[in-house]
């Protein structure tokens, strides 16, 4: 919520989030969701505990995404490149 909020206008700008074509948020949402699937489909077939295949969903999905939000934001002295980056 926190990046949709900052994303969308929230410092007055005249964008809005949910103007985007479908494409977009099909793009944004489909890494995630695969991620998520297979991981729970590769934990369940090494017989993994209920609770360790959620904890290795989570490491999939969200932490990768966390440092891969951290190397896009380093990467970019600009303040205005690094926005978009993250964006």
């Amino acid at each position: 919520l926190f990046s949709v909020f900052f994303s969308s206008g929230a410092d007055g700008a005249e964008s809005n989030f949910w103007s985007q074509p479908w494409a977009f948020y099909l793009g944004v949402a489909f890494p995630c969701l695969l991620g998520i699937a297979l991981a729970n489909i590769i934990a369940r077939s090494v017989r993994l505990s209920p609770p360790e295949t959620v904890a290795i969903s989570i490491e999939c999905c969200y932490q990768n995404t966390g440092i891969a939000t951290s190397v896009a934001i380093t990467m970019f002295d600009n303040v205005e490149e690094r926005a978009q980056a993250v964006a």
